[in-house]
């Protein structure tokens, strides 16, 4: 548990593009979750 925390903590600070783009895809699959229930 620790080690993959700590990988996370570095794969953080060294790819902070990489960790935007996951954060964007995320909230636009709950937005498109969201619009599907709604409609």
């Amino acid at each position: 548990m620790t080690n993959e925390a700590n990988r996370a903590q570095s794969a953080q600070t060294s790819r902070p593009i990489d960790v935007q783009f996951n954060k964007n895809l995320i909230g636009q699959n709950l937005g498109k979750t969201v619009r599907d229930y709604a409609t």
